[in-house]
């Protein structure tokens, strides 16, 4: 009703702006991701904005040469573009939250799934000792499974850094200090992993002495370049050599990795257990029964009860935040009844002159049905359009898997859009129909 902020209204607007900020920063405690998420949603709200006034352009102008229900609505929006284009992207948020929740989130979780082999890894054995290592691959060949590869492990505790002392207090990062305060499995290998890429240094000859393989990311966390160097506590002695290759791990792959890796060699001497993983079949899950029962130390970790425990939990989650995000779509239904509210007279006098000169009240109301109508569509787009983009980039640049696009957000998007403002916005119009031409005009 009193238009657009003035002056020091504003004032009231960047305060909020600013609380909001302050609170994304002080949740996230990591600047680089909130910038991130501020600079997307100022971003989209400028796109969708922008795309939503245009589109409210292009419509008026097609609705011209449509008959008088489309032609009456499509101008409306048009008269009023400034109020459209708030509605649609409010709207638009509340569905796109939503539809990344519900729909796309599925479509994720299953590609993930479809990009393992049915035959990936879901028992990891843990604790196996040297003097068992072939009698348990002979106690899994005997019940038919395939015999598994055992990788060599030795704890250790990152104590130094290019001869710096390292403690948790060397980090403000809750997970580098996580990390140094917790034991590193460290492990030695001929040849990296399959899984495996080496995209700093080189991975080292046939003759090599001491020497680190650092994965990637913890690399990063902690701050450690190839050519540093990395001193460990080993039950109590110290081993220090050089950061000579960086790596990425696939970890989703379920085989068995490390952090750090030596050549074969360098840990001679430091008491080591092994660790292996390998598929079980649905049939078999009485074997890690029989291979417990004959080998009580080894810690049996089944992920494919642990996924089944994950995936519940997270469906928990989200249903929680769904609802939580259903007010968002309420505040867009909000912002709809405002805008209506606030054009209520104006409203009343065009159907009134329209009822004068003729029309019906059931063509009026379809006129603003027609409005309505395209109000949500516009909005489910917008929102199955931001469901798709953040599906692909989430796919791609997180999962790491191919992303094909779900019909179903379109469908969802545009028939959810429409058909709930449209109820929405005629319930909230429904006095400008019920009005008197006579009484209207007399007031006029």
């Amino acid at each position: 009703d009193v238009g657009l902020p003035r002056g020091l209204a504003w004032g009231g607007y960047l305060a909020g702006l600013a609380a909001v900020a302050s609170l994304i920063f002080w949740h996230t405690r990591e600047p680089r991701l909130a910038g991130i998420v501020l600079g997307g949603l100022a971003a989209a709200g400028l796109v969708s904005g922008l795309a939503a006034f245009f589109l409210v352009r292009l419509a008026a102008g097609l609705g011209r040469r449509a008959g008088f229900v489309w032609r009456f609505g499509l101008a409306n929006l048009s008269r009023r573009a400034l109020g459209t284009v708030v509605q649609v992207v409010a709207l638009g948020a509340g569905l796109l939250a939503l539809m990344l929740l519900s729909i796309t989130r599925g479509d994720l979780l299953d590609g993930w799934r479809r990009s393992l082999p049915p035959d990936a890894p879901n028992r990891f054995l843990v604790n196996i000792q040297p003097d068992q290592a072939g009698a348990i691959r002979d106690f899994l060949a005997a019940e038919g499974l395939a015999a598994p590869v055992l990788h060599p492990m030795v704890r250790a505790r990152l104590t130094a850094i290019n001869g710096r002392r390292v403690t948790s207090a060397s980090y403000t990062e809750d997970r580098a200090r996580r990390l140094v305060d917790r034991e590193f499995n460290l492990s030695w290998a001929r040849e990296p992993q399959a899984d495996n890429r080496i995209v700093a240094g080189r991975w080292w000859g046939e003759a090599a002495g001491p020497q680190f393989s650092l994965e990637k990311g913890i690399a990063d966390t902690l701050g450690i370049r190839t050519g540093d160097t990395l001193g460990y506590d080993i039950a109590g002695r110290a081993f220090e050599a050089p950061v000579t290759s960086l790596r990425t791990v696939a970890w989703d792959s379920f085989n068995v990795n490390f952090f750090v890796v030596t050549p074969p060699g360098a840990l001679d001497g430091h008491p080591a257990t092994f660790v292996t993983s390998f598929h079980l079949p649905a049939a078999g899950a009485g074997v890690m029964d029989r291979l417990v029962k004959r080998f009580p130390n080894l810690l049996v970790i089944d992920v494919a009860a642990i996924l089944t425990q994950v995936q519940t939990m997270m469906g928990q989650v989200v249903r929680a935040v769904e609802f939580l995000f259903v007010f968002s779509l309420l505040s867009g239904l909000l912002v709809l009844f405002a805008a209506v509210q606030a054009t209520q007279d104006e409203r009343i006098r065009e159907a009134a002159l329209l009822r004068t000169l003729g029309a019906s009240t059931r063509r009026i109301a379809q006129a603003q049905a027609a409005e309505f109508l395209v109000i949500g569509a516009l909005a489910g787009a917008f929102a199955a359009l931001g469901a798709t983009g953040l599906g692909y980039l989430l796919a791609r640049h997180v999962l790491d898997v191919p992303y094909a696009p779900d019909p179903l957000v379109w469908l969802a998007g545009l028939g959810a859009g429409a058909a709930g403002v449209a109820v929405a916005g005629l319930v909230g119009t429904r006095g400008a129909l019920r009005a008197s031409p006579m009484d209207v005009l007399r007031r006029a």
